[in-house]
């Protein structure tokens, strides 16, 4: 009988409590689960906002915020509702992901690089 091998894990760093070295394919990893979290918060808010528009309202939401036939304040409600609820869905989506990933891993999601 021989030596048994050990199985190939990730590399751990001890200067970070034992955290995964997420390296470069875990920053496209990142990138990946960043990216689906966005588009999955574009597909989800506009389905909740005219749910919420329904339920408050009693009628579907505007079609056309700019349609002459919907008067200024609806018009004016529909985009604020809308709109806070898109950046409300994106930042939980955002926050679950990153949360899900240090979780996973046992290290803060990969910073992107700044712009200058």
């Amino acid at each position: 009988m021989g030596k048994k091998q050990k199985s190939a894990t990730p590399k751990e760093s001890s200067e970070e409590g034992g955290a995964i070295n997420t390296g470069v394919a875990g920053r496209g990893t990142w990138r990946a689960f960043d990216a689906s979290a966005g588009i999955a918060a574009g597909l989800l808010a506009p389905v909740l906002a005219r749910g919420i528009w329904r339920v408050a309202t009693g009628r579907s939401a505007p079609k056309n915020a700019h349609s002459p036939e919907i008067n200024m304040t609806e018009a004016i409600l529909w985009a604020a509702l809308a709109g806070a609820l898109a950046q409300v869905v994106r930042v939980a989506l955002a926050r679950s992901v990153a949360k899900y990933w240090e979780h996973s891993t046992g290290a803060p999601p990969p910073q992107s690089k700044k712009k200058k």
